[in-house]
């Protein structure tokens, strides 16, 4: 499950940072963002609210979240792999981030997702809304996490 948004304002380790550590914690926010939360999510997005389960978006939303099963794949990183890859030089230059709940929401959900690809493979249409619902909540969670630093940090990433 997703733990809740952070209430009350900004996390204090978020605030805590100096200007320059703002800066590159915002760079690697960014490419979490990027390059894991909105490709996990954009089909996903379009699912929950527009077509529905159309089965051209179901293969494109297995594609997103598992890969494609061409047995040709690039890296064959997990969901997983590459989030610890790319979560990497954010704890280098933040290591609370290893502590931050929004983190914690963002493993909590890849798991999910793993958890649910045999059922989302063969069309189960609840596993589907599930790993769905948690592909975007992925996309938040970092969302969120990036907002929350640029809220503490405005006149550093102003510049």
């Amino acid at each position: 499950m997703t733990p809740p948004p952070i209430q009350g304002g900004t996390s204090p380790s978020l605030a805590g940072l100096s200007a320059s550590d703002a800066r590159r914690v915002h760079a690697q926010l960014g490419v979490l963002l990027q390059d894991l939360g909105r490709p996990l999510s954009r089909t996903a997005r379009l699912m929950r609210t527009k077509a529905g389960w159309l089965p051209g978006l179901r293969s494109l939303l297995i594609s997103d979240l598992y890969g494609a099963d061409t047995g040709t794949e690039g890296t064959g990183d997990t969901l997983q792999q590459r989030f610890l890859r790319l979560l990497a030089p954010l704890l280098a230059v933040w290591p609370e981030a290893a502590s931050d709940p929004r983190v914690a929401g963002v493993a909590a959900q890849l798991s999910t997702i793993a958890a649910l690809g045999p059922a989302v493979r063969g069309g189960d249409d609840s596993a589907t809304g599930q790993a769905l619902g948690a592909a975007i909540s992925v996309e938040l969670l970092l969302a969120e996490l990036l907002q929350d630093l640029e809220a503490s940090h405005l006149a550093a990433l102003s510049r």
